[in-house]
């Protein structure tokens, strides 16, 4: 803040030099009234009293208290300078698959598989299993993609056989993300992959948000096989509430993949390459169907890059408007500069009418 924003009327300063040109003009008049002698060696060893000497500053103690008085005329305040920040956010619910098949290990980088290769599978179980698993991929990729839009509310979904919400949409997303790091395959212990009844849970979610922008993002490895919602009669009803719906599927579509093994003799565990079985294959077609329905995406990840890349490319395609208005608050601070003002002129008038009274 600059200096004259810190006055509600700073053009009352102009007034400042007023007073003391005043007092000048006063005491130059008062010497130009004085009685004239044509010699002064009369008073040659007479010295001016204490008094005689104060009651000259007379005028500029008037001219000091006349200066306080336009201060506080100008009214100094003190200005507290706030920020309000106005958000039209995206009201958006996360479906993420929880279900045995997202324990597959095919979104890990060759890199990772030969560091793999060699780390006991006991070590690897115990530790790293859940991180590398589609699953623990998925969340870390989601958690990001939570941590780049504070001002949307958003809610969790996981399903397997059945759907269940994890928690509804919020802006406490400290909340949320500890939702998410402790959901894993046995959140929900029902064999499946319920993709309509999972949808359908995120729109009753979404049904009374008056958000601007509403929007479900479904994470699946799999083919909808269980629950009582087909997709289709859910994209429907998305498409009626205004909720676009981009849908995600992870996992190779061909190749092989380790999984461990247990030895049936020795009880020990083993690493084991196994095909990518078509069957347990993304059922893309309905996928692509119930996001172009609702105008929403299709998009496929095969390994942990083109996951976190296709969450990137949602962010930017769902952005939250977000609009600042900065604005002041001031507090009045003429009272002071007045109050002193008034005393000084009280001052001032009480010694020229008495202690320091004197003749023209």
């Amino acid at each position: 803040m600059n200096f004259l924003s810190s006055f509600h009327s700073p053009w009352a300063l102009a007034l400042l030099p007023l007073p003391f040109l005043l007092a000048w003009w006063r005491v130059r008049s008062r010497r130009s009234r004085a009685l004239k002698y044509s010699s002064t060696a009369l008073f040659g060893d007479v010295r001016p009293t204490l008094r005689a000497r104060l009651s000259g500053w007379l005028p500029w103690l008037r001219a000091a208290a006349m200066a306080l008085l336009v201060v506080a005329l100008a009214r100094p305040r003190e200005g507290m300078e706030s920020q309000e920040v106005v958000s039209e956010g995206v009201d958006i619910v996360l479906a993420l698959d929880l279900s045995g098949s997202m324990q597959a290990l095919d979104l890990v980088g060759q890199n990772e598989i030969k560091r793999l290769s060699g780390m006991s599978v006991e070590t690897f179980v115990k530790k790293e299993w859940p991180k590398r698993s589609r699953l623990g991929v998925a969340k870390e990729v989601v958690a990001d993609f939570v941590s780049k839009r504070p001002t949307d509310r958003i809610g969790l979904v996981g399903f397997a056989g059945e759907s269940q919400v994890l928690c509804p949409p919020t802006l406490d997303h400290g909340i949320l993300l500890e939702m998410l790091q402790a959901a894993d395959h046995e959140t929900i212990p029902v064999n499946g992959t319920a993709i309509g009844d999972a949808l359908m849970n995120s729109l009753r979610r979404l049904d009374r948000s008056k958000a601007p922008s509403k929007v479900v993002v479904l994470l699946t490895d799999g083919i909808h096989n269980a629950g009582r919602a087909h997709p289709a009669q859910a994209a429907q009803i998305a498409k009626t509430l205004g909720v676009r719906i981009h849908a995600v599927g992870v996992g190779k579509r061909s190749g092989t993949q380790l999984v461990p093994a247990q030895n049936p003799f020795t009880g020990s565990l083993f690493w084991q390459e196994v095909p990518v079985r078509a069957e347990e294959q993304v059922d893309e077609a309905t996928l692509k169907s119930v996001a172009e329905t609702t105008g929403g995406r299709y998009f496929r990840a095969t390994d942990r890059t083109q996951l976190a890349d296709i969450y990137g490319e949602i962010d930017r395609m769902e952005k939250s408007e977000v609009r600042t208005r900065t604005f002041t608050k001031y507090r009045e601070r003429y009272r002071p500069w007045l109050l002193a003002g008034a005393l000084l002129l009280l001052l001032e008038l009480l010694l020229g009418r008495t202690r320091l009274l004197r003749a023209p």
